[in-house]
């Protein structure tokens, strides 16, 4: 599993859904069991967390080199053409391209979400962070 446990903000209806996994892989009835009491537990952690909780302070983003674009203006030039192509062939009728931008950093970019999820509330935003790399 790509991850055990995932927080949902629903913007539309201002609610929070906390998911997490129960594994079942091959285990008999008591360990099922256990194992459904320790994610029960974690969602109750987690609820608690969420009433009395304070909000976290994140140390501030800090880039160290200019922003790179992943493509170069010829390669995603070429991107736009191709999918043009595609669309006017009838092989697909829609296409989302993109090209992002990335430059090592220190510091959190969760503030940086907060802030576009308040002023441009999206159903597909989302912040996520991997081993060394945040999304």
């Amino acid at each position: 599993m790509l991850f055990e446990s995932i927080l949902v903000f629903d913007s539309y209806r201002q609610k929070i859904s906390y998911i997490t996994g129960v594994r079942t892989d091959d285990l008999e009835t008591s360990q099922l069991e256990r194992s459904y009491e320790k994610a029960q537990q974690e969602l109750d952690t987690l609820e608690k967390l969420l009433r009395t909780g304070k909000r976290k302070s994140f140390e501030p983003l800090r880039l160290k080199n200019e922003l790179t674009p992943r493509f170069s203006e010829t390669e995603y030039t070429e991107m736009v053409d191709r999918a043009k192509r595609y669309i006017y062939e009838g092989d697909i009728f829609q296409v989302v391209l993109s090209n992002p931008l990335t430059a090592p950093a220190t510091g959190s970019l969760f503030d940086t979400y907060r802030v576009l999820r308040s002023e441009n509330p999206s159903p597909y935003a989302f912040c996520r962070n991997y081993y060394r790399q945040s999304v």
